[in-house]
């Protein structure tokens, strides 16, 4: 048996999606780092997939437990079935059946370094999603504030060592014991469930992505970036009609093949985050926050080397896919609907100071020292 597990809730109207991703499973050579687990709604869908396409993997079966529940199902299922396989690996992936493996990658290293980083991809999103927040966070006594919608941004990885705690916390073990699954509803999404748990008991944190979409970035097909920040990150799946925008050096996993659309640009009124996203506004932010104190004062040259470190990278992978895609150019500030409103924000101390240290650098003004190591800036 090895350590990681693939868990895949299946039925029978999608048993098609579900061979072709087992068959990208085995194509890719998944198989030799992880276990394939399918879940059934009924004894008779196991026998009839094993009956149409064969194939090596683990099975669970609900029937029983499913028996007379319509609400919640797909959420009971991922659940249930990660606390029957807790005790059985280091980590388990959750996806769902729309999805197909596109290459090779070292799988437990992937999942040691989401463990380490402690990491949540979040984004502002256009939708209401306060039910499902509501339906995640209930089932806690700390209750992480509704900021960042971080549904499948990141892929669905499940330490096993953290899944005795979340299970307890929540009270889903004692639940799930007495086969009572009357908590879980709907809008009570396993990733969101566990995210809103990593982040209220084992100091995860989340990363925003510096853009607006319709739900999430990773999910949907249109996105506002605010900054460049998504075209740098490290993603690991991708739905397909958003490839072309990351890095394609870590993609092994492409989702939501039910959901091929055009992948576009928002035009939403956002040029007032551009600007707060922009080095200039950064950086002056970032040194009237750390001149409060002397400790500020101390660190202020390391935050603000570690700020253009990270824009130098964004634009460096911006343009990187821009060369190869130059459809994907992000429109001219000037283009969106709040531009007036927006541009008032250069005349703000935040915006005026990090411009001024910029101009003061690239003539040589400040140079040598600490301070003249760490803002070697470019405009």
């Amino acid at each position: 048996m090895n350590k990681i597990c693939f868990l895949i809730p299946t039925h029978l109207s999608r048993f098609e999606n579900a061979y072709k991703f087992m068959r990208s499973f085995i194509d890719c050579e998944l198989n030799k780092q992880a276990d394939l687990c399918f879940v059934f709604s009924s004894y008779n869908d196991e026998i009839a997939f094993l009956t149409r396409y064969g194939g090596e993997f683990r099975s669970i079966v609900l029937e029983n437990e499913l028996k007379n529940l319509s609400n919640g199902i797909i959420n009971i299922k991922k659940l249930y079935s990660l606390w029957l396989l807790q005790k059985d690996y280091e980590y388990i992936i959750i996806l769902d059946d729309e999805s197909v493996i596109i290459k090779n990658i070292n799988l437990m290293k992937m999942c040691k370094e989401f463990q380490k980083n402690k990491l949540l991809y979040g984004n502002q999103t256009q939708a209401d999603w306060r039910g499902i927040y509501q339906e995640s966070v209930k089932f806690f006594d700390k209750k992480p504030p509704q900021e960042l919608y971080f549904w499948f941004n990141q892929l669905c990885i499940y330490p096993c060592q953290f899944l005795e705690d979340f299970f307890d916390k929540s009270g889903l073990d004692n639940d799930f014991a007495r086969n009572d699954f009357s908590k879980i509803s709907y809008c009570s999404f396993d990733y969101m469930v566990f995210g809103f748990y990593l982040i209220a008991y084992q100091k995860f944190k989340i990363l925003d992505l510096e853009c607006l979409a319709d739900w999430g970035v990773i999910e949907h097909n249109t996105i506002a970036p605010y900054s460049k920040k998504v075209f740098s990150i490290k993603f690991y799946h991708s739905n397909p009609n958003s490839l072309h925008i990351k890095n394609r050096d870590s993609v092994f996993c492409l989702i939501h093949l039910d959901r091929m659309h055009n992948f576009g640009y928002i035009q939403s009124n956002i040029a007032t985050q551009i600007i707060k996203h922009q080095l200039s506004y950064k950086l002056g932010q970032a040194m009237i926050e750390n001149s409060k104190s002397i400790f500020g004062y101390v660190k202020m040259p390391f935050k603000l080397y570690s700020i253009k470190k990270e824009h130098i990278n964004e634009q460096k992978s911006y343009e990187k896919i821009i060369k190869q895609h130059p459809n994907l150019k992000l429109a001219p500030l000037e283009s969106y609907p709040d531009y007036n409103e927006a541009i008032k924000l250069k005349n703000h101390l935040s915006y005026k100071l990090g411009e001024a240290l910029i101009k003061a650098n690239n003539i040589g003004f400040i140079s040598g020292g600490v301070y003249g190591y760490y803002l070697k800036l470019d405009a």
